[in-house]
């Protein structure tokens, strides 16, 4: 215990994993009043068994004071329980600080009041909890957060609540539980069924998630990589594709309507066997600007992280979920993309994990995937067009004189091609930003001459002499396509 005076200002580190015999109850007494600096140095305490209905101050460290400091201290495979319950101290006072602490799956908190993942209590002008993230199933009555139970003053800043299960019965948030004052900023949680007014819910396709995928990559290379000889699958955790839904549309007869997406997942994950069967997931495959025609091949059931795919759902819907994964926090490198003969690459498909700005797109010469199913160009500035997270796009080395490419895909097995170009089996695509406006066409074009004459205009809207032949066109104020 810190109360001997001598330990005040003084420097602990941690030199090696320290494991604690779990099966004997209250192993460990924990440590008060500390106002010294500890330094976890990336080691690994486990085994913690503590059950204290008194007096308070369940944790590692019961109370921070003064100046203290502690960090990057892992605890994996403990349970806590009493009052003012946490992982790692259960108050924080003064100007403590903890910094780039993480709390395991394997980790049970259960309090009264104040229970949290990393903190119970935050009370201090200059208190801090920063870069920490916990897994911890965390239970109490009131005051209930992955991070924090409650924060009356201080700071909570870039942690991320990968727990979930945060349970009790009143002021139950994912991050942090009660915020009477203080301050909560730049914080994340990941499961869909939590919820957090202070926070923001990751990987969200409509949000910026570059601070999220940092702060998740930071965290797991700290784990891997340092001392504590952890493994993936010691620290892995669960993730959803947050705000968007890829499902086919069932009609009144029975029938499903198909459709297909474009996607970008920071995590690996396979599709299921009982799912094989209903959705495909294709790469592109190779750009021919003769017969404007993209092919795409369809041997893919694992979506491999940071690569870019397009996902056909034929029947039912599909949930990208996946359990028991790590991240990546950048795309791999685009694929080169090539013209049929393999003599010249076209460009690249690539994948993002964050929005593109309609400048951006335009500067990589970008097509993105249309309701018809067109890869139609992005062109002109004016049109607002954006890509969201989580996409894929074609990035052409230079730019092309054909503006819009048709869909066709090939059937491979081991590499090889088995079957002949065949039409994209999607009914719908989910369109990756509408760009109709970048053709400056007005939204109605009458093409009815007074003899009942149909005309044909193309997207810059010039008429056109009789039938054309392949393209997409304007005819009677609605877009073609001729096949």
């Amino acid at each position: 215990n810190a109360d001997d005076a001598t330990v005040k200002d003084k420097y602990f580190r941690q030199a090696a994993n320290i494991a604690f015999d779990k099966a004997v109850e209250n192993n460990f007494t924990p440590i008060k009043n500390f106002n010294g600096h500890y330094d976890g140095a990336g080691f690994v305490i486990s085994g913690l068994n503590i059950n204290l209905a008194a007096p308070r101050d369940v944790a590692l460290f019961g109370t921070l004071e003064g100046n203290a400091t502690v960090k990057n201290v892992i605890v994996s495979n403990s349970t806590f329980k009493g009052s003012g319950a946490a992982a790692v101290a259960s108050a924080v006072f003064g100007n403590a600080d903890i910094e780039n602490c993480h709390v395991l799956k394997d980790v049970t908190v259960s309090s009264d009041t104040n229970a949290g993942g990393i903190a119970g209590a935050i009370n201090g002008a200059g208190a801090k909890v920063t870069g920490c993230t916990s897994q911890a199933t965390v239970n109490g009555l009131s005051g209930v957060g992955a991070i924090a139970g409650i924060i009356t003053t201080g700071y909570v800043g870039n942690s991320i609540a990968l727990s979930s299960s945060i349970t009790g019965s009143a002021n139950v948030n994912a991050v942090v539980g009660y915020r009477r004052n203080g301050t909560v900023e730049t914080c994340y949680f990941t499961a869909p069924t939590l919820s957090d007014v202070n926070a923001k819910l990751m990987p969200m396709e409509a949000q910026d998630n570059t601070g999220f995928l940092d702060i998740l990559s930071k965290r797991d290379k700290f784990l891997l990589e340092g001392n504590s000889r952890l493994k993936e699958e010691d620290i892995c955790y669960d993730l959803t594709m947050n705000g968007r839904t890829f499902s086919a549309a069932q009609q009144a007869d029975g029938t499903w309507k198909s459709k297909a997406y474009t996607v970008c997942l920071p995590f690996e994950m396979s599709i299921a066997e009982e799912f094989q069967e209903d959705v495909k997931v294709y790469k592109l495959l190779e750009v021919d600007l003769d017969k404007k025609l993209f092919t795409f091949t369809n041997e893919f059931p694992i979506l491999g992280a940071g690569d870019p795919y397009v996902i056909v759902v034929e029947k039912g819907s599909l949930n990208l979920s996946a359990k028991n994964v790590t991240i990546v926090p950048t795309p791999k490198e685009p694929h080169a993309i090539k013209n049929p003969d393999g003599s010249k690459q076209i460009g690249w498909w690539c994948g993002i994990l964050q929005k593109l700005s309609n400048d951006r797109l335009i500067e990589e010469n970008a097509h993105i995937i249309q309701n018809d199913g067109m890869f139609k160009r992005v062109s002109k500035k004016y049109s607002n067009v954006y890509l969201g997270s989580f996409r894929a796009y074609f990035s052409a080395l230079e730019p092309l004189t054909v503006a819009d490419f048709y869909t066709k895909y090939i059937l491979t097995e081991n590499g090889e091609e088995i079957g002949e170009e065949t039409d994209f089996p999607a009914d719908e695509y989910d369109s990756d930003g509408e760009m109709d406006d970048a053709t400056g066409i007005t939204p109605v074009i009458q093409t009815i001459d007074a003899d009942g004459a149909e005309h044909y205009y193309d997207l810059q809207g010039r008429q056109l002499s009789g039938k054309p032949n392949k393209g997409l066109y304007i005819q009677n104020g609605k877009k073609v396509i001729i096949k």
